[in-house]
């Protein structure tokens, strides 16, 4: 599982493998711990390494969804596998979670670099190097 700031606003975890009962207290333990820990407002669950789910594993996104809420986060799921999008699909669940395309890159990172605005001007949007990872 790989964990990275990709701003002062947004953390992003990478669950792998098989996101099942023991995967999913892992899962649910570390994030409980980067939303304490952190001050970020934006949590992103990259979901493209992963190759399965379970009814457990369902449960902890719902725990992560019902975490985020907790405090005051956008919790949003990023390139979810076909496999993994059906089973949200038939659990309903997908119209539970926010869903983020690699084609939004350009508006995430306005997102993740928005600023309030300053007598009415809108926030440039800041140059940034993307992680290698995507």
């Amino acid at each position: 599982m790989q964990f990275s700031l990709l701003s002062s606003a947004t953390m992003m975890l990478r669950p792998s493998g098989h996101l099942d009962a023991n995967y999913g207290l892992e899962l649910e333990h570390r994030l409980a711990i980067l939303v304490v820990n952190h001050s970020n407002r934006n949590l992103v669950l990259n979901l493209e390494a992963v190759e399965s789910i379970d009814s457990a594993g369902l449960m902890t996104l719902v725990s992560a969804f019902r975490l985020a809420q907790r405090h005051n986060l956008a919790l949003q799921l990023y390139a979810v596998p076909p496999s993994l999008k059906i089973v949200l699909e038939l659990s309903q669940l997908d119209r539970v979670f926010r869903f983020m395309m690699r084609s939004m890159k350009s508006r995430w990172l306005w997102l993740c670099r928005s600023r309030p605005k300053l007598n009415g001007l809108r926030p440039t949007i800041m140059p940034v190097q993307w992680p290698r990872q995507f």
